[in-house]
């Protein structure tokens, strides 16, 4: 059965899922950036980005609207009572950027429906809305577990990107998330891997322009060659790690508005995802080999990495 959003948007608007299993990667911080960042540069083209919270822990909201939205206005409230998103959705502080906004009482419908034969169906009535033609772009951002939230918001997408934290783990949540999407392909072939995306990089010293560590530096070799063997994307752009984003979460507003250095990098992931998405596909799609990638787990676990003596390198 094809989701309720595709059959309303006339297959125009593009849905993301900014997706992994793994917390503290920087989904939230990727979610809430790029939708900012697509809102400000691009969406005034043609349409409008909606952001939509499906994190119990509600940071994307907080980071939004400071103390969070009103439990009738949140997803949540649309779940149990099968609200449509024109009776859900609150303005943000940067134009043409919507919310929908999560509560902690979230976590209840992971515990209320996990597990259920219709799991994947929990936004349905979100997207049994004609207010979704007004959106060029949906951003879905989610909890690092695998639950009923992220089938129901897999199900629904189009697309999904896996933001990878720059250490030795990331090829172990890399994996796992690739085959719950692998999984999750029966119910919506359409799914697509847009690529992934490197997150908290650290950079040693002189800011953005500064030198890149060696262990980031080392780690984002090898994913960049994993990627080539497994048939997957990393986008050129990287987010490094930056105090700049616990303060932007304290005033509650993005990066792209309380950081003067953060637009460049915001706006160059922005420029390399808004042109692949293209709405709902058709036709053949980007597989990844997931048997390649679990291989390499296998062998980073028997071989851990050593980086000792690797250089660090400029960046910028």
């Amino acid at each position: 059965m094809e989701p309720k959003a595709a059959k309303l948007n006339g297959n125009k608007t593009s849905i993301l899922s900014i997706s992994s299993i793994k917390g503290g990667v920087g989904k939230s911080v990727t979610a809430v950036n790029l939708a900012a960042s697509l809102a400000v540069t691009i969406a005034p083209e043609g349409g409008r980005v909606l952001l939509v919270d499906l994190d119990p822990q509600c940071n994307a909201t907080d980071a939004l609207i400071p103390g969070g939205v009103e439990e009738g206005k949140s997803l949540t409230h649309s779940i149990e009572q099968k609200r449509p998103l024109d009776e859900i959705l609150v303005s943000t502080p940067v134009e043409n950027l919507d919310l929908v906004g999560a509560s902690r009482r979230l976590a209840t419908i992971q515990r209320t429906y996990e597990g259920s034969r219709l799991q994947h169906l929990l936004l349905e009535p979100l997207f049994n809305s004609e207010k979704l033609a007004d959106y060029r772009y949906i951003i879905l951002d989610l909890h690092g577990s695998d639950n009923c939230l992220l089938t129901s918001a897999l199900y629904q997408s189009d697309y999904y990107i896996i933001p990878l934290k720059s250490d030795a783990f990331s090829s172990n949540a890399l994996t796992d998330m690739l085959l719950i999407a692998e999984e999750l392909s029966q119910l919506n072939p359409n799914l697509t891997l847009l690529g992934c995306v490197l997150t908290q990089y650290r950079i040693t010293a002189g800011g953005s322009r500064g030198r890149a560590s060696a262990a980031s530096r080392y780690f984002e070799k090898a994913i960049r060659q994993l990627a080539e063997e497994a048939n997957f994307k990393v986008f050129n752009t990287i987010i490094p790690y930056s105090d700049a984003v616990d303060s932007s979460i304290a005033k509650g507003v993005p990066l792209l508005l309380s950081a003067p250095q953060a637009p460049v990098t915001l706006h160059r992931l922005a420029g390399e995802v808004s042109p692949l998405l293209i709405g709902k596909r058709r036709g053949r799609r980007r597989v990844p080999k997931v048997n390649v990638v679990k291989q390499v787990e296998t062998q980073y676990i028997a071989e851990p990495f050593d980086y000792e003596g690797y250089e660090e390198a400029s960046v910028g």
